[in-house]
């Protein structure tokens, strides 16, 4: 699965390139502007970090010295200072196939953007996906010059009519082209490691996959999920991906007519399925009825043919898809949600009624 995002550090949002990086890194980091110290040397899970300047930049800095200059080389109280990259890195690599592929991903954003950039490799919680390895790269929202001082903003930090002005792409459209570059990068690695696997920056749509896709979960949402809380996004994910292993499972039957147990027998393809997708029974009757129709046609020959013949449509497949997933379809899941969003608002609403109706009233009760 390909994971690259990223997101500024903005001092609007109570954001600071100093507490970013501490965090991160699992370092503590002195803030010389505030005073305020950010400690996260207990921090466990992070695999390694380093700083990776542009190339022909000889001299070296602390973190504690990068991340200072670049707090102080803004004024606004509502500035980025600094920009953060997610990355998601193939769990088939070993540690120091991470490790390389990491110092790659930060040199191709330094050499790009002539920023200062910081890698941390975190491993995956205890509690959580042990796939889940993942890098994040912080950058320097200005250029970085032989001596290290912080010069003007970079390109991907430029509004449109200053990208228009120099005739460049505009911020959007650059990280949609790092986007990519990450994904080819990520492949470099992969056909290294002889690892027969490739990621693409693409949506399912823009690739012709006929998947729906599963939102990212976040900060909040994922703590929530580790502690056994469900959420709404939890859910719905977990929806989509029951909805798609169904449809792939259904094409799968259409195709093969039968599915075979490990011992080459046939076996009820509803009965099959429920252990591994966790679907009950009742809610898959009617494409059991259909199964058991195909396995009493089998036994006779002009029907095999007939049917072989004619395949089942993209109509039927809808069809039979939206049976099964009755009760656990695409459009409730919207629905409900759509429900929840409407409730929630005559909620506030009420409340705000109520409220003003209690300004109106005087102290013994009584309405003014």
């Amino acid at each position: 699965m390909y994971h690259a995002t990223t997101s500024a550090v903005s001092r609007g949002a109570g954001g600071s390139a100093c507490a970013k990086c501490a965090y991160i890194s699992g370092q503590e980091i002195t803030n010389e502007i505030t005073g305020e110290i950010h400690n996260y040397t207990k921090k466990q899970g992070v695999e390694y970090t380093e700083i990776i300047l542009p190339s022909g930049i000889e001299k070296t800095i602390s973190s504690c010295e990068l991340w200072n200059k670049a707090e102080q080389a803004e004024n606004r109280k509502d500035a980025r200072v600094g920009r953060e990259w997610v990355i998601g890195l193939p769990s088939e690599l070993d540690k120091e196939q991470r490790k390389e592929l990491s110092q790659n991903l930060a040199k191709d954003l330094a050499d790009r953007y002539q920023v200062a950039t910081q890698i941390a490799i975190h491993e995956p919680s205890k509690q959580g996906d042990q796939r889940n390895y993942h890098v994040h790269i912080l950058t320097t929202t200005r250029k970085t010059d032989q001596d290290l001082n912080l010069t003007g903003k970079s390109d991907i930090e430029l509004d449109r009519k200053q990208c228009a002005k120099l005739g460049i792409s505009t911020s959007q459209d650059q990280i949609i082209e790092c986007r990519e570059r990450i994904a080819n990068r990520i492949n470099q690695s992969l056909e290294l490691a002889n690892v027969q696997k490739q990621v693409s920056h693409l949506s399912y749509k823009d690739q012709g996959i006929d998947k729906i896709p599963t939102k990212h979960l976040g900060k909040s949402a994922t703590f929530l999920e580790r502690k056994g809380i469900q959420t709404e996004i939890g859910d719905y994910n977990r929806s989509v991906i029951r909805f798609n292993e169904l449809k792939t499972t259904l094409e799968s039957i259409y195709t093969h007519k039968t599915i075979e147990s490990p011992n080459h027998t046939n076996v009820n393809a509803p009965e099959a399925l429920k252990p591994g997708l966790g679907i009950e029974l009742t809610a898959t009757e009617r494409a059991k009825i259909y199964l058991q129709k195909r396995a009493e046609e089998k036994n006779k020959p002009e029907n095999i043919k007939e049917a072989e013949q004619k395949p089942i449509t993209e109509d039927r497949k809808a069809q039979l898809l939206s049976e099964i997933l009755s009760k656990r379809s695409y459009d409730q899941i919207i629905d409900r949600q759509k429900q929840e969003r409407e409730n929630k608002l005559e909620q506030e609403q009420a409340q705000k009624q109520e409220y003003q109706k209690t300004l109106k009233m005087g102290r013994g009760g009584f309405e003014r």
